[in-house]
């Protein structure tokens, strides 16, 4: 999914201040919830909310470090956006019933 392949690019990104993260990718965000006609927002969008969700860390060792924000720029801990460190999809199968 592009959406997903944005973020694992994107997640691999150094930011001189780890704060920086989701400002960064803000603009990418808003032209996406545009063209998929959707909202959205850290890192999750309503159409592909089940999908938006099953990040998980690349690095098997060790644990993510949440970024600690100041109060007015708080991000939800469920996203991605609010760890520094790489991450990747669950790969799952939408289309099949288990």
């Amino acid at each position: 999914m592009l959406v997903q392949a944005l973020y694992n690019q994107y997640s691999k990104r150094t930011f001189w201040d780890a704060q920086d993260r989701p400002i960064a990718i803000s603009g990418l965000e808003k032209r996406l919830t545009t063209a998929f006609n959707t909202r959205g927002g850290y890192g999750v969008f309503e159409t592909f909310l089940e999908r938006s969700l099953l990040w998980k860390k690349v690095d098997t060792t060790g644990s993510l470090r949440l970024i600690k924000f100041p109060k007015d720029r708080n991000v939800p801990s469920w996203s991605w956006m609010a760890y520094d460190g790489v991450i990747s999809y669950v790969e799952a199968d939408f289309n099949k019933v288990a």
